[in-house]
């Protein structure tokens, strides 16, 4: 729940601890797609990845929002990788289509190519934190929203999977200029 910090605190565990459990098989990719399978079956799947949407692109309200929102992004970070071309289920909550190939999916509601996506939402963070950094005003919140978002965009530009896909989306989507623009001047 978006207000529930506990419940959803305790789901994102249940998902952690489901992602290690099938990432430490032997047959690791064989395994990540069986939990990757689950999640793109299941009929609520939008509406899972929209909460974790949500839960991002709402207003820091105190030190247990602060925590989720870190908690969301270091499991999606957590999940990929540098150089693994094997898509994982952050790919899928980041909103990628995952069939035979990744793609940035069709129009529709928290994929890649829709307005509204958690690639998106992750965007709209880093610039939201960084627009509220100045040489007077560097918080730790921003700063640690805005750090751990931008190290999931590296791993996605970084994998050869995904950057070719990941870098044209952000460039159309103006992220480098606007990270540039608000770059902090701290003396």
């Amino acid at each position: 729940g978006l207000e529930n910090y506990e419940l959803a605190s305790q789901s994102l565990d249940i998902l952690k601890k489901l992602s290690l459990k099938f990432s430490n098989d032997d047959i690791q990719s064989i395994n990540k797609n069986k939990l990757l399978t689950v999640f793109d079956s299941v009929d609520e799947s939008a509406r899972i990845k929209q909460a974790f949407i949500n839960q991002l692109e709402t207003p820091v309200t105190g030190e247990r929002s602060l925590s989720l929102k870190l908690e969301i992004l270091d499991f999606v970070s957590s999940n990929l990788s540098l150089t693994d071309k094997t898509p994982t289920v952050s790919h899928f909550f980041l909103g990628f289509q995952v069939t035979n190939i990744l793609s940035l999916g069709p129009k529709l509601s928290t994929f890649i190519c829709s307005e509204v996506s958690l690639l998106k939402s992750l965007s709209y963070l880093i610039t939201s934190s960084l627009s509220v950094v100045n040489h007077q005003n560097v918080d730790y919140a921003p700063m640690r929203l805005a750090s751990s978002s931008m190290e999931i965009i590296l791993k996605l530009c970084r994998n050869p999977m995904t950057s070719s896909m990941v870098l044209e989306y952000l460039t159309s989507q103006s992220l480098f200029e606007n990270i540039l623009e608000l770059d902090p001047k701290i003396d």
